[in-house]
């Protein structure tokens, strides 16, 4: 399997399960969705922090994927999670650069 299909798949993998996994949360569970009372109170969020959180949940759904795909296809999935791990924490530290809010 060509890499960027691999990479274009886990990355639709790990989109697709995180948005699963939300709306399971919100509509499921019915966990409280706390609005802020305004735009001042969204801005004092920790950028830095949902940043590195969101990069890796996004870290462990694309290690799900690989490993998945290890039944079908031979990866080596240590060196893929390590890949994934890194590369997701450059981005999330990129993203939180662009998102600077003050």
């Amino acid at each position: 399997m060509p890499s960027i299909l691999m990479a274009v798949f886990s990355t639709l993998f790990a989109s697709i399960l995180y948005a699963v996994l939300i709306l399971f949360l919100v509509y499921v569970i019915k966990l409280p969705v706390i609005q802020p009372a305004s735009f001042d109170a969204a801005v004092h969020i920790n950028v830095l922090l949902a940043s590195i959180s969101l990069g890796i949940m996004y870290s462990v759904f694309q290690s799900l994927f690989f490993i998945m795909l290890n039944k079908f296809y031979p990866v080596d999935t240590r060196f893929t999670t390590m890949i994934v791990l890194v590369s997701n924490t450059i981005t999330a530290l990129i993203i939180y650069k662009f998102l600077e809010i003050e």
